[in-house]
Order: C-alpha cells, then structure tokens, then sequence
C-alpha cells in the first residue's frame, strides 16, 4: 500500500509541485 501511495506522490510531484508541499 505503501508503494502506490508513492506512485500517487509521485504522480502529483509531477502535475504540480505545489501539491507536494501540502502534503
């Protein structure tokens, strides 16, 4: 479960950086 919660990070890293910060 872990790992595709990091692919979803990841994913989002992508589309917008500013997602990542949030989280």
């Amino acid at each position: 479960m872990q790992y595709a919660y990091g692919q979803l990070r990841n994913m989002l890293l992508n589309n917008t950086s500013r997602l990542a910060f949030i989280v």
